[in-house]
């Protein structure tokens, strides 16, 4: 049986080009170097050229360019991987960078196994996904756009006594009598902030009839069982997990809640979170954390949300009531209370990993 003879391409793309470097097998050189136009057609062809000197294994970092590389090449029929750029092994003192060597570098880690890649989404997962995302971007920009009516009206020496964006506050900003350019000003604020308010609101329903669906529903229940978590963070924990990892420990460092460590000999040190993780997940793992600081006495909504649910789910949310309270208190006493949230939200994705493994072991 002849043996099948392997090719290692790594790919350092950008916009308008992508530089190539191609390793034969276990040839200690590269086979060649080049840069090629960043395009369908001429991807196409340079790669129908390397196929003539073996079976082609190829990656490139995930980043601006997204999947449609990835998805494109495996249709040509070549297996391409996708690599998670911060996992990449470098070299302290390897101060030199451009295109050629950071695509030599991918071949050489290619060959040798020492890339760890992306689990690529379907497109449908990436659409839903880039939804929820929409969502926290028009946040921001309402927060932002917050920020600018109440800094421009400081700086005129107005402010509102009492608490900020509540309908007594609104209702002071309708009635403040500016004249000129300072109206069209805060006008056009208060305008663009409606328009904001608007759209997040038809976002949030688009999710929330997604929610619902066939393809979430079971699983949008099982994590609303949860203190703290809602249809809206439901989802962006089923978007952003692409598949259930196979221990709680894994889940938790993908989310970036793992403790650094610098252990030697004798000496034992855990430290600060890594934090190598999905910033999202933990954002919005932390805010719900802090719902498990009131009691633990089950509210007749968390009681309305068990209502028709698996058993063994809602034995996983009350036993999380329960221990996440008293860890976050038992913890307070000697910690930062910030330190104890981080500690707590680690033990929540623990729960959310049981429950969804009782529900059919993966995410998506």
């Amino acid at each position: 049986m002849r043996n099948i003879i392997k090719v290692y391409l790594g790919m350092d793309v950008h916009e308008q080009s992508i530089a190539l470097a191609c390793y034969i097998d276990f040839e200690l050189a590269p086979r060649f170097q080049k840069t090629i136009v960043n395009s369908k057609e001429a991807i196409k062809k340079e790669f129908e050229k390397i196929s003539a000197l073996g079976e082609i294994h190829c990656c490139y970092e995930a980043g601006f360019s997204g999947y449609h590389l990835y998805r494109y090449i495996n249709s040509l029929g070549y297996d391409c991987k996708v690599i998670a750029p911060s996992l990449i092994p470098q070299k302290a003192g390897d101060k030199v960078k451009n295109d050629k060597r950071d695509a030599k570098k991918l071949s050489e880690l290619l060959r040798a196994n020492l890339l760890t890649m992306v689990n690529v989404p379907s497109v449908e997962a990436e659409q839903d996904r880039a939804l929820i995302r929409l969502r926290g971007q028009i946040r921001k920009d309402l927060i932002r756009a917050k920020h600018r009516i109440t800094k421009s009206l400081s700086l005129k020496g107005l402010s509102f006594n009492g608490t900020n964006w509540t309908l007594a506050h609104r209702q002071y900003l309708k009635n403040l009598k500016l004249e000129g350019l300072e109206k069209i000003v805060l006008d056009e604020y208060l305008t663009n902030l409606s328009y904001l308010e608007s759209r997040l609101k038809d976002i949030e329903a688009e999710i929330k009839k997604l929610a619902f669906t066939d393809k979430y529903k079971t699983k949008v229940n099982a994590l609303n069982c949860f203190r703290g978590i809602s249809t809206l963070t439901s989802m962006t924990l089923l978007t952003e997990i692409k598949q259930i990892q196979n221990s709680p420990d894994k889940l938790m460092s993908y989310f970036g809640l793992t403790p650094s460590e610098h252990s030697s000999g004798q000496n034992t040190y855990k430290g600060k979170i890594t934090k190598q993780g999905n910033a999202r997940l933990r954002h919005i793992i932390i805010e719900a954390a802090w719902h498990y600081v009131r009691s633990p006495k089950i509210s007749p909504a968390q009681t309305k949300k068990f209502a028709g649910q698996d058993k063994e789910i809602t034995l996983i949310a009350i036993k999380a009531l329960k221990r996440l309270n008293k860890r976050f208190y038992n913890l307070a006493v000697r910690k930062d209370r910030n330190v104890a949230i981080v500690a707590v939200a680690r033990e929540l994705v623990g729960f959310i990993w049981a429950a969804m493994v009782k529900i059919e072991g993966k995410y998506i």
